[in-house]
């Protein structure tokens, strides 16, 4: 991570060796563990323990603070190996990742190097339909980005502190201001992360007490303290266990930046309030000569392991690395984080920039950051295929009543709409606003099909009921039925009617969530009566596929009021994005098919519960997606899905006509 600017006037070994331990615990917890380890927040209290020390001394010494100078030593200091690595990674993704990950990829690349990563990653965290995409080479940038928004707070804190007047007065207005921060900050942090934990995570108004609880180390908070030799010891070794352990005793990925966060966050107040090298302790051995060598790479490592990982990951098809794998990967990072230090970093940061007008030094590292920015947008341009302009629509012959899904027929080498559109195909109703959030409870109701018609159909439950809206839609433009949607993000119908022990997160507001909404939707089936309800029947979890206790109960419950009802069944479930699949391995390849008795049963596990209920019909479209063994993600000319197991637009629309003659009698308009 990003270290302070200006040095300390005593060097403090103990914590160039604390940087060294955090950035390999991260390292370690994310190649190993597949998990978080809390350093980040570790890292938070330093940079504010160093640059709120760097800021004070400015104040303290000449009773102003320079803006110029401050954020050029800070973007001279960051910006090399931040770069460095940004210009890796397009490289990389030209060259290695599929193109369907290329504008992507690209877009986070453009937001790290503006220092705005942390905000795309919190647009992305409610995007539930991104939730199943791999994850991004720059994606740890969401840490810098908070870092270098701290930085631009902090420095606004020091000019306030200018601006209320007398230097004597400087540290005790300062302590004030920062402590203000730090503690509307922390109650903010853990009112938000009880709210919307994923969004919670990467706000910089969450973490800002973690930089703030350093800042007041350096102001003098543990001035008091008179440490025996004997309690640097205790203190320092209590201190490094903390940080040692969060990983391993907190959920931090879920818990974080909450109160759970005090844990790292006083462990590194504890190293940083002792300190002295005394014999046998914390500090002492943080001080020591290889420790303090990789933490003055630190940041280095923590910038280039995670796309190094990625991209292993990417390339070995696993989402888990072995130990050869890691090592090599961790290795890597820390030779890459030398090489970058010592011929990018420091070169630059030696060209004596404190000589040169103050403004220079952030001017040339903004032109810098912009260039790379116009350098992603120009690799993307030349680089991605267009997008497939027009309605030319595919598999029409499916209207033939004599028509069957020909899986024999070899995959197009280049299948309709396209890989890059096929990854953007989403139903109307998610690109229309109308597919409920992850994390909303309000039901969105809109209208499609003929929306005059005399009959109503109504389309509810989650994603894989809202990838059957463009079959429906035409099917109510043909026949006139009138089309209404009420479906969310990761939602299943019928939660609501059974025990927590069905919740489908560990998070319990997005289960509550659920359960309101599905019970706002059953109150109005019940209260509208439309003439036909449809919803999924069945569902793939874990390769398996079943009959949930909730879609049984849902089902029940309107079949005992009378309506009509049309369930389909679940469509095959990857565990990889098909769509990159056959981006980076041709529409053919055997290595993007999905077994089919990998994800759906042999029989219909929904066919008992029709016998039990009169008023319900199932559609069964397996054999339009797979053959005997396989689900491919390509039939004959078309993409069959978007990501991993929702289907395209276009396939969807293409099942109309198959969906409308597998169950005549339901949409009969007799």
């Amino acid at each position: 991570m990003a270290t302070e600017v200006a040095q300390e006037r005593r060097f403090r070994a103990d914590i160039e060796g604390l940087r060294a331990v955090t950035a390999l615990l991260v390292a370690v917890y994310h190649i190993w563990l597949g998990r978080v380890s809390g350093g980040v927040d570790v890292f938070f209290v330093v940079a504010g323990f160093l640059v709120t020390g760097t800021l004070l001394r400015q104040l303290q010494l000449t009773g102003r603070v320079r803006p110029g100078r401050f954020l050029g030593r800070l973007l001279v200091r960051l910006l090399p190996n931040a770069l460095t690595v940004l210009l890796a990674v397009v490289l990389a993704t030209v060259v290695v990742l599929p193109v369907t990950r290329r504008a992507e990829v690209l877009t986070e690349v453009a937001a790290s190097a503006l220092y705005v990563e942390n905000w795309h990653l919190m647009a992305s965290s409610v995007d539930y339909l991104a939730r199943d995409r791999e994850n991004s080479p720059v994606q740890h940038f969401w840490a810098m980005s908070i870092q270098g928004q701290f930085y631009v707070v902090w420095l606004a804190v020091a000019l306030l502190t200018v601006a209320l007047g007398a230097r004597r007065a400087a540290h005790r207005r300062f302590t004030v201001l920062v402590a203000a921060v730090t503690g509307v900050s922390f109650v903010w942090s853990v009112l938000h992360t009880w709210i919307d934990q994923p969004v919670a995570y990467f706000h910089p108004g969450t973490r800002a007490w973690e930089f703030g609880v350093g800042a007041l180390v350096a102001l003098g908070a543990g001035r008091a303290l008179r440490l025996t030799d004997r309690g640097e010891r205790v203190l320092g070794w209590a201190g490094l266990t903390l940080l040692l352990l969060t990983g391993v005793l907190l959920p931090v990925s879920t818990a974080f930046p909450g109160a759970a966060a005090i844990v790292p966050v006083l462990g590194a107040v504890l190293i940083l309030v002792t300190g002295r090298p005394v014999p046998g302790s914390a500090a002492r051995v943080l001080s020591a000569r290889p420790l303090v060598s990789l933490g003055g790479v630190a940041y280095g490592i923590y910038l280039w392991h995670w796309p190094l990982l990625v991209l292993v990951l990417h390339v070995r098809g696993a989402d888990r690395v072995g130990a050869v794998d890691g090592t090599l990967v961790l290795v890597t990072a820390v030779a890459l984080a030398y090489a970058s230090t010592h011929l990018v970093e420091r070169p630059l940061r030696a060209l004596r920039w404190e000589r040169r007008g103050e403004w220079v030094a952030p001017l040339a590292g903004a032109a810098a950051a912009l260039l790379l920015v116009g350098t992603t947008s120009t690799v993307s341009a030349a680089t991605s295929p267009r997008m497939p302009v027009g309605d030319d629509v595919r598999l029409a012959h499916w209207a033939d009543p004599g028509s069957r899904a020909d899986l024999t027929v070899p995959a197009s080498a280049d299948p309709y709409p396209g890989v890059v559109a096929a990854s953007q195909d989403h139903p109307t109703v998610s690109l229309d606003g109308c597919h409920q959030g992850l994390r909303e409870a309000e039901l969105v109701r809109c209208v499609y099909g003929d929306p005059d018609g005399s009959r109503t159909m109504v389309l509810v439950g989650g994603s894989h009921s809202a990838h059957w809206q463009p079959a429906l839609d035409e099917i109510g433009r043909q026949t006139g039925w009138r089309v209404e949607t009420m479906t969310k993000s990761g939602c299943r119908q019928g939660l609501n009617l059974v025990g927590p022990e069905h919740a489908l997160y560990d998070d319990p507001r997005i289960n509550d969530s659920c359960r309101a909404w599905n019970a706002e939707v059953l109150s109005v089936l019940l209260a509208e009566r439309p003439d036909l309800v449809v919803a999924s029947t069945t569902t793939v979890d874990d390769g398996t596929e079943t009959l949930p206790a909730y879609y049984r109960e849902f089902w029940t419950e309107l079949d005992a009021s009378g309506l009509d009802l049309l369930g389909i069944r679940a469509t095959p479930r990857a565990t990889t994005d098909r769509v990159d699949c056959i981006a980076e391995h041709g529409p053919a390849a055997a290595e993007c098919a999905l077994a089919r008795q990998d994800t759906l049963a042999a029989v219909n596990p929904a066919e008992a519960l029709a016998d039990e209920l009169p008023g319900l019909t199932l559609a069964d479209l397996t054999d339009w997606l797979c053959d005997d063994l396989s689900c491919p993600p390509v039939v004959e000319d078309t993409v069959v899905y978007h990501d991993a197991h929702h289907l395209t637009a276009t396939f969807s629309r293409a099942l109309a006509q198959p969906l409308y003659r597998a169950v005549p009698q339901v949409f009969s308009t007799s």
